[in-house]
This record gives structure tokens, sequence and C-alpha cells, in this order.
């Protein structure tokens, strides 16, 4: 409740002192949404996510190390905020297994990467659907990886087999110079 109390006070600031309101809060649907609806409190770290995405785009080089970190830092910001949502979710229940912040880590890491120890899993109806989110989101995640590796694996067995050919048509070159 600390870090909710800070977000009002960092949005109340931020809309005294913009001289537009009107635009700040079209702008800022998603903080008004999460300030106002505790299922959505964890939609304030969008921002956090934007600001990465911002970050990142002044990455330059290739088109699959950008794609590498995007899916890095969107691993680690899923991981994150289901922990956070997941133990706020559970935090009312008195079946609740999952009874920290920790507890909430652990599971939405284990859930992420699709191992799902079973130690530790939502009950209510809040956390199973952030417990949905987790899996598809740790379902693609993987996926993209995995296209990742294949690629490169793709990519460099196919620039050893264009070495090998340009080799030999050198040697065949030299050859036929040789017979001339």
């Amino acid at each position: 409740d600390v870090i909710w109390a800070l977000f009002i006070i960092d949005f109340v600031v931020r809309l005294a002192v913009t001289e537009k309101r009107g635009a700040f809060l079209k702008r800022h649907i998603i903080d008004i949404i999460a300030l106002l609806l505790p299922f959505f409190r964890p939609l304030q770290a969008v921002r956090a996510l934007g600001v990465a995405t911002l970050a990142l785009r002044k990455f330059g080089g290739k088109v699959r190390h950008r794609v590498l970190v995007y899916v890095g830092v969107l691993a680690v910001f899923v991981w994150f905020i289901a922990g956070l949502a997941v133990t706020q979710a559970e935090s009312g229940s008195p079946d609740a297994n999952i009874h920290g912040i920790g507890d909430g880590w652990w599971w939405s890491f284990m859930t992420m990467a699709t191992v799902g120890f079973g130690d530790r899993y939502p009950v209510t109806e809040e956390g199973r659907l952030i417990g949905v989110v987790v899996v598809i989101c740790g379902l693609a995640l993987l996926g993209t990886l995995t296209a990742s590796i294949a690629t490169w694996f793709i990519n460099t067995s196919r620039r050893d087999e264009d070495d090998v050919i340009e080799a030999g048509e050198k040697r065949m070159m030299r050859e036929m110079k040789k017979l001339r």
C-alpha cells in the first residue's frame, strides 16, 4: 500500500505541475485506471516498460540482437509484475499458499518458465487469471528465444556452406587457369 500511495502522490504532483491537464489525463489513462482499480495496480509498471523501450531503441545492430534484448527485458518485466500482482491477489485469501513477495516471484518465475513445481499456486480467481497471462507470456517468450537460436544456427550453417562453396569455386578457377 505504501508503493500505491507513492504512485498516487506522483500522479497528483505531475497533474498539478502540467499546464494542459486535459491532455495529461488523456495521455495517462492507464495510470488513472491503475490508481482507481486495485486489480490494475500492476499497470503502473507499464510506464517503466515504456521507458525501457525508449532506451532499447538506442541499441543499433542487428534486428536479432534487438529482439533478444526486448525479450530479455520483457521476461524480467513479466516476472516482476506478475509476482507483485499474484502476491497482492492472494493476500486476502485464507487458502492462499503465496504469502509474501518472495513466494510470488518464485511462483511467477516457475510458471513463466513453464516448470510449475506446484509448491506455490494461486487459489483466487484474480490470481489464476494472472497465472493464465504468465503462462501465455512464458510460452511466447520461450518460443521467441527458441526461434532466435534456431535462426542463428541456420545462418551460421549457411555461412559455413557458402564459405565451402566459395573456396571450392576459387580452387576450381585456379585449376582452370593452370590448364590454359
